[in-house]
């Protein structure tokens, strides 16, 4: 973590870039224990598996967090295929950033397979009318895949990576730019060379994995909007409204990743592509270096959102607790009135 100076936890690269990092990790870090916290006290109360995986999701952001801002604390220089680690971790040498680097990449699969998980829970229980976890085997077999993408993906990354010896000849020391960064205070992750086929491999999962995502997801949201869409108004106003609320919100709970997660990693493995010649160089590293800002932007977001939901949510019960007390009361006084009528 960096504390506005360079110390034993933190050597900084770029002064301004760490004090926002810093700044923007700490409220996304207060934002997601917050979030955390309220989750598992409603959790308590109304022991809802969908909130009891909201609460796991929750917990993995911290660690997510803590990771990549206080642990690693990962500077990019794509398109120059390297990343350099300026955190605790550089302590545990290159082979240590690497495979932190590579799970904290890892996040965007990791955030895809709890979306779908969480959406397909949902279709469990509005469509197929059993528990939240009980899926069938096509459903499982397509989770298990997304399981086995993310451990490939971890694999593939942290193979990939090419000795130091190698990274500095062919990448920093042909950028001055980059050349300030191999002194010992920092810790490297670089790729190509002479593993340029592990990052095809990287880049292949990951493309195979959005393709079973938004399959998977589509064929979701087919089914539930068709569900709701065939209620009977008359019949079940109250089943469709309550149904269509739980689909908005999972809605809304996708696009967040899609335009804060999804759309900046494809960036990023287009600028890795794409911007590696000379004139395009300086304009790939500024915008994929704005990719922490991003993932951080996400977190904070996303916990502030799911701590509104459940806010609202719990204040539409309450309301009807309410309206249903005022009903039974006045039908009440009207029973006790026209008895004492009766008796008279």
């Amino acid at each position: 973590m960096y504390l506005f100076l360079n110390t034993f936890f933190s050597q900084c690269p770029d002064e301004f870039y760490c004090k926002l990092l810093t700044i923007m990790a700490s409220i996304s870090l207060f934002c997601q224990i917050s979030s955390a916290i309220f989750l598992f006290k409603k959790y308590k109360r109304k022991k809802n598996e969908y909130i009891k995986f909201l609460l796991i999701v929750r917990s993995c952001h911290i660690f997510y967090n803590i990771l990549g801002s206080y642990i690693g604390e990962f500077r990019t220089f794509l398109p120059r295929y390297t990343i350099i680690c300026y955190g605790l971790i550089r302590y545990l040498g290159d082979i240590a950033c690497s495979i932190s680097g590579s799970l904290f990449l890892s996040l965007a699969i990791a955030e895809g397979f709890c979306i779908i998980y969480a959406f397909n829970g949902q279709y469990n229980i509005i469509i197929r009318e059993v528990r939240f976890h009980e899926n069938n085997k096509l459903q499982w077999l397509s989770i298990f895949l997304m399981i086995i993408y993310f451990f490939l993906f971890f694999i593939t990354f942290s193979l990939g990576t090419i000795p130091r010896e190698e990274a500095i000849k062919n990448i920093y020391m042909v950028d001055n730019e980059l050349k300030k960064y191999i002194n010992g205070s920092f810790t490297i992750i670089a790729f190509g060379g002479s593993k340029t086929y592990m990052f095809n491999i990287y880049l292949t999962i990951a493309f195979i994995t959005m393709i079973n995502t938004i399959t998977h997801y589509i064929y979701i949201c087919g089914k539930i909007y068709k569900f709701i869409k065939n209620l009977q108004i008359n019949k079940s106003s109250n089943i469709k409204r309550n149904y269509s609320k739980h689909f908005y919100h999972h809605i809304i709970s996708s696009i967040f990743p899609v335009i804060l997660i999804y759309i900046p990693t494809l960036y990023l493995s287009l600028a890795v592509i794409f911007f590696t010649h000379e004139p395009y160089i300086e304009f790939g590293r500024t915008t994929t270096n704005a990719y922490s800002f991003i993932i951080i932007s996400y977190s904070i977001v996303s916990s502030i959102y799911i701590v509104i939901y459940f806010w609202n949510h719990s204040s539409e019960e309450s309301h009807k607790k309410s309206s249903l007390q005022i009903k039974g009361n006045m039908l009440l006084k009207k029973f006790i009135i026209r008895n004492n009528i009766d008796g008279k």
